[in-house]
């Protein structure tokens, strides 16, 4: 009879992340370039007299950024949450919802 070797999901799923990153990553190296060139025809003061009152595009960035890195911690530590609840129910066996949520 032939063995199959079990399929190493974490590293599966690590394998497709990275492909996905390189992918992500070529993307915005084409983006760049694109907006390099582009940059070259923006005016001094694309929007004369605000200048002054709208925000550089690079604090934008980091303000939005700021707050999407605080909902992807929440989130993670809600997942993990989950998920140590769901380890707690399958080592408890029959009825380990129950259990584990105490």
């Amino acid at each position: 009879m032939a063995t199959h070797a079990t399929p190493d999901v974490i590293e599966m799923v690590r394998e497709a992340q990275k492909q996905a990153l390189a992918t992500l990553e070529q993307f915005q190296q084409v983006s760049l370039k694109a907006a390099e060139a582009a940059a070259s025809f923006v005016p001094e003061e694309p929007w004369p007299g605000f200048s002054n009152v709208i925000p550089k595009p690079t604090a934008l960035v980091e303000a939005t950024f700021g707050f999407f890195g605080k909902v992807l911690e929440s989130q993670k530590a809600y997942a993990l949450r989950l998920a140590d609840l769901a380890t707690k129910a399958a080592e408890a066996g029959p009825n380990g919802a129950k259990k584990a949520s105490q």
